[in-house]
């Protein structure tokens, strides 16, 4: 059994070079993290079955867990 936290990392690129206190056009990813969650991938992938808890709120993030498919992250 895993405890812990799962995350949506952002990763974001800009277009151009950035300037300080500027708003700079760009890219942003959307990637699936945090410590228990990669714990629980890595023994996934190693022919374990994780069991996972983890708390999630009511934002932007549950959404793309939702619609990411998590389950075939785990």
């Amino acid at each position: 059994m895993i405890i812990g936290g799962m995350v949506l990392d952002i990763h974001a690129t800009p277009s151009i070079p950035a300037n300080p206190r500027t708003t700079t056009l760009g890219k942003a990813n959307y990637v699936l993290g945090g410590v228990a969650r990669n714990v629980a991938e890595c023994m996934s992938k190693l022919g374990a079955k994780p069991y996972m808890i983890s708390a999630l709120g009511l934002d932007m993030e549950i959404y793309c867990w939702n619609t990411g498919n998590l389950l075939a992250y785990l």
